[in-house]
C-alpha cells in the first residue's frame, strides 16, 4: 500500500466502516461523516423511527436524496456563475470595442 494512505474507521448511521484513505483527506472524510450523521439524526427526529414503518435504510435513502439534491443545486448555481462571468467578460470586451 501507499505510505500516504492509512486506515480509519468512520461511524456512519449506527455502524463503523473501515476505509483506507490518503492522510491529506482524513479531515474531509470525518467532516463528511459528521454531515451524514447529523442529517440522519435530523431525519430520524423529523419522521421518527420508533413506532413507524421507517428503518435506518429509509432514513439513509432520504439523506442520500437530500445530498444529491444539494449537489445538483450547487452544480446549477456553479453553471450560472460561469455563465454570468462569461457574460460580464463579453460585456467588458464589447465596451472596449465600441469606445
Amino acid at each position: 500500500m501507499n505510505d500516504d494512505t492509512f486506515k480509519i474507521e468512520l461511524y456512519l448511521a449506527e455502524k463503523y466502516y473501515p476505509l483506507r484513505i490518503k492522510r491529506s483527506k482524513e479531515e474531509a472524510y470525518r467532516k463528511a461523516a459528521k454531515l451524514v450523521n447529523d442529517a440522519v439524526t435530523e431525519y430520524r427526529n423529523k419522521f421518527g423511527i420508533k413506532g413507524s414503518d421507517l428503518d435506518i435504510k429509509d432514513i439513509l435513502a432520504m439523506v442520500a436524496c437530500h445530498f444529491a439534491f444539494e449537489k445538483l443545486e450547487f452544480e446549477k448555481s456553479s453553471d450560472q456563475n460561469i455563465l454570468m462571468e462569461s457574460i460580464s467578460k463579453l460585456d467588458t470586451e464589447l465596451e472596449e470595442i465600441f469606445k
